[in-house]
């Protein structure tokens, strides 16, 4: 998600367009800055400001507090583990969601950033750039894994992600749980690798400084 402080006179996604917002970033490699940056590139909003160089959460964080910048790129689970008091006192604005397909964890309300975007191959290279809010942390085998034992893993994988004593330790740990199975983590990995050659061209070009 893409959020700015209350404080901010960014309240809402549109509001990008005539109001600064200067968010923190780690590197240009990571999501917190690859993703915000191709929205910004693709709708034009030269207003989002993005700063790198933060060594983790920890300082984005400390930053945000300190007034040094006005928002960041974060997920739910994230806010809910560092300041979940934000969610409940109203501290941030969630301007967008920057994923392919809306997060069942994120508020109704927030609209999805590439609702915003008129151009269909611009949704779609978008959807790529913002693919790794689906896949988040993979597990893979390495190619040519027999598949009974392929087979073997994924369903011991999905089995664990519905063992109740599991999903009570990750309830205490206040983890979110929300298994994305192999077979679909392929189809989406196989759609992106099957799109022409021109909308990959455009991916490279937002992606590209």
């Amino acid at each position: 998600m893409l959020f700015s402080l209350k404080s901010s006179p960014v309240k809402k996604f549109e509001d990008l367009k005539t109001s600064e917002l200067v968010i923190g970033a780690m590197t240009k490699t990571g999501d917190t800055y690859v993703m915000p940056a191709a929205v910004k590139k693709i709708l034009g909003l030269d207003k989002l400001k993005i700063i790198t160089g933060y060594p983790g959460t920890r300082e984005a964080v400390l930053a945000l507090e300190r007034g040094e910048i006005a928002g960041r790129v974060w997920d739910m689970e994230g806010i809910r583990a560092f300041r979940p008091q934000w969610l409940t006192d109203g501290a941030i604005n969630i301007l967008a969601q920057l994923a392919p397909q809306r997060m069942p964890e994120v508020p109704a309300g927030v609209p999805m950033a590439r609702d915003f975007i008129p151009n269909e191959d611009d949704r779609r290279a978008l959807d790529v750039i913002f693919l790794p809010t689906l896949l988040a942390r993979p597990y893979i085998a390495p190619p040519g894994t027999p598949p009974d034992r392929l087979a073997a893993l994924r369903k011991a994988f999905m089995t664990t992600f519905a063992d109740p004593e599991f999903l009570t330790e990750m309830a205490r740990a206040q983890a979110g749980v929300a298994p994305m199975s192999g077979e679909d983590m392929e189809r989406h990995i196989g759609a992106a690798y099957a799109l022409p050659d021109y909308v990959v061209k455009r991916i490279r070009d937002i992606v590209a400084e």
